[in-house]
């Protein structure tokens, strides 16, 4: 999506738009002035602002790279009947190099060549990295044994293309699990690490894929007793892995929204006894789902 500043002539603005046309039409990408009726997302939002008389600021916010990257242009140094033109090379540039390893590269050169002075166009500088986030999210987990677990996470990922590796750490509470003397209530300290992939395009504003992970507890064990028994407390360390599938929604350009569902199944199980009868705890098969809510930096 194309947008001049409203204080640049509207015959450079429409000349622009129509050189960075020329050259998008290369890679198969229309270029548009307003969001589009047909529900398709920008692949990118290109901008416009400054005086044509002396320098002009180029912007992209590239959802395909997940980048914000602008250039500085020195209009003074170039005539007026190549000013736009100058806009359009220097404008596909830069998309060129974000979706290099996405979207094809230009089939056949529809401009003649220009050779941009250094001093003219700037080089560009690397705004913001959308790739990285840390999410607030809500953490549930629920095992074989009866034991449940809820808490909030604090998630930190880094998309690295398809990839993404994360990392976690929360607190949780769980519910009391009751024997003959009275009930063994839980909660844990835990830290996660793990991976996702992600099946769909990348310039979607929608990310699925398989996800997996590990995730060690502290987990702490209090007993409360009935009267007449004695209580009883403890911690250990548990550990379990796990796999499934994770979402993650663009809503705007800093915010996400992610979830996840997967199953897994203890490695280092922690129990709790009552008098030598096993109440369980975290063991066996886990099922775990998280929803969060994050932002990009």
């Amino acid at each position: 999506m194309f947008q001049a500043a409203s204080e640049l002539d509207a015959d450079f603005a429409e000349a622009a738009r129509a050189h960075l046309a020329a050259e998008l039409e290369a890679r198969g990408v229309a270029v548009c002035v307003s969001s589009s009726g047909d529900g398709l997302a920008a692949l990118a939002r290109v901008s416009v602002a400054g005086a044509l008389q002396g320098s002009v600021t180029l912007r992209i916010e590239d959802d395909v790279a997940q980048t914000i990257v602008e250039r500085r242009i020195d209009f003074a140094k170039v005539p007026p009947q190549g000013r736009a033109l100058t806009f359009g090379l220097a404008a596909d540039e830069l998309l060129g190099v974000g979706w290099a390893s996405v979207i094809a590269p230009k089939q056949a050169a529809k401009t003649p060549v220009v050779e941009a002075n250094a001093s003219v166009v700037a080089p560009a500088t690397q705004i913001a990295k959308a790739d990285r986030f840390v999410l607030l999210s809500i953490n549930a987990s629920t095992f074989l044994s009866g034991l449940r677990f809820a808490g909030p996470q604090l998630v930190l990922a880094q998309k690295m293309g398809r990839f993404v590796p994360e990392l976690r750490a929360g607190l949780r509470w769980g519910n009391s699990l009751s024997a003959t003397h009275g009930q063994a209530a839980f909660s844990d300290l835990n830290i996660g690490v793990g991976a996702s992939w992600v099946a769909t395009p990348l310039h979607w504003n929608t990310w699925i894929g398989p996800t997996f992970g590990v995730e060690f507890s502290r987990v702490a064990v209090r007993g409360e007793a009935t009267q007449g028994a004695s209580s009883q407390q403890g911690q250990a360390v548990g550990s379990f892995a796990h796999a499934g599938c994770m979402g993650v929604v663009r809503v705007s350009a800093r915010l996400r929204l992610a979830a996840n569902l997967t199953g897994g199944y203890t490695l280092v199980p922690v129990r709790a006894a009552d008098a030598g009868q096993d109440l369980g705890g975290v063991a066996g098969f886990v099922v775990q789902a998280s929803f969060g809510l994050g932002a990009v930096f």
